[in-house]
This record gives structure tokens, C-alpha cells and sequence, in this order.
């Protein structure tokens, strides 16, 4: 015996017709190239704005058709500070072994800086699953990988130029310093002293 059941649509789901509704459409950036999908979202925010119902798209980029422009409020989402980096680390890493120490962990935040939530949360996973320790070369490692997504930037430090960056103090200043240190680490390892 088959149960008919209605179909749900986000009207039908607050019990009073009077109360704020919000459809929350994930990804749709996807389809707003389609000339009946414009229409209907035109059509849908007019209408709510009469009966309080919102729409709220959630999307990673800002594609936004020129038709649509004027009816949407674009909110940007601020990358994670250096205290919501260490909550996030302290999150992944559970276990005491898994984080290093002060100085290190400072070059473990530092190596995040700039990251979003979920690209920390996937670099200090996969430093974890790789090292069972979250280690500021892997999430380095990784923020590289993804700034070389983004566009034609390239990243790495050039011998030539290092000493005169590490005399210059700056807002910079513990990028810099990761800089160094990894390069002076991986200098160290290629010549085989015992410091790597």
C-alpha cells in the first residue's frame, strides 16, 4: 500500500501564510544562464518582497546575470582571523601529539592565513593524515595549490632576493618569516646537515 504524501514546496512548510520564508538555493550561480530561470527568479523576488519571502544563493563565486544585479545583495563571507585559525586547528588536531608547540604553531596559523574555513579544515586533515601532525610545509603545500587555481600567480621565495625581505619589517612580517625558515629548511635538507 502506497502512501500518498503531498509534495512539499517551501510554501508549504510554514504553517501560517503570513510568516518570513526564506528558499536558500545552493549553487545556483549554476543555472542563472537560462533565460527562464532569470525570469522566474525576477518573478519570485518581486512576488516576495509582497508575501516575505526571500531568496538567499549561496555560491563560492559572484555571477550574477545584468537582469538580476538590482535585486540581489551580495554579502561576502571575511576569511578566518588568526584565533578562528587556531579554534579550527584545535578542532581537526583532538589529540595532544597532533599539534606542535608555540613557535610552530604560530608558523602553522601563519601558513593558513588567507585561507577560507574549509580550505584550513582540508589542509590541517590532510597534514594530519599524512604526518599525524598538522605541519605548516603541508598546509603551505596546499594554500600554493590553491592560489595557483586562482590564476596565473606563482609562489616561492628566490635566493637572490631573501636577505634583503628578511632585513625589511613589515605587516608581512611572519610571512616572511615562514618564507625563511622553509627555505633555510629545505636548503639545509639539500646539502645534509643535520638540522633538517
Amino acid at each position: 500500500m502506497k502512501a500518498d504524501f503531498p509534495q512539499l514546496t517551501p510554501y508549504s512548510l510554514c504553517l501560517k501564510p503570513h510568516d518570513t520564508k526564506v528558499l536558500v538555493l545552493q549553487n545556483f550561480h549554476r543555472f542563472l544562464n537560462s533565460t527562464e530561470i532569470i525570469q522566474a527568479v525576477c518573478r519570485q523576488v518581486m512576488d516576495g518582497k509582497h508575501d516575505r519571502t526571500f531568496l538567499v544563493v549561496l555560491a563560492p563565486v559572484v555571477q550574477l546575470p545584468v537582469e538580476l544585479e538590482k535585486l540581489f545583495v551580495v554579502v561576502e563571507h571575511e576569511i578566518p582571523d588568526r584565533p578562528q585559525l587556531a579554534e579550527i586547528a584545535r578542532g581537526i588536531a583532538t589529540e595532544e601529539s597532533e599539534l606542535p608547540t608555540d613557535r610552530e604553531f604560530e608558523r602553522v596559523i601563519d601558513s593558513a592565513a588567507g585561507l577560507t574555513r574549509l580550505e584550513a579544515e582540508n589542509a590541517f586533515s590532510l597534514s594530519l593524515k599524512r604526518h599525524s601532525q598538522v605541519r605548516p610545509g603541508c598546509v603551505w603545500e596546499l594554500k600554493t595549490q590553491a592560489l595557483k587555481k586562482a590564476g596565473p600567480l606563482k609562489m616561492g621565495a628566490v635566493p637572490s632576493k631573501l636577505e634583503a625581505v628578511r632585513k625589511k619589517r613589515s605587516r608581512s612580517q611572519p610571512l616572511v618569516d615562514f618564507i625563511s625558515a622553509d627555505f633555510d629548511a629545505n636548503q639545509a635538507a639539500r646539502v645534509g646537515s643535520p638540522q633538517a
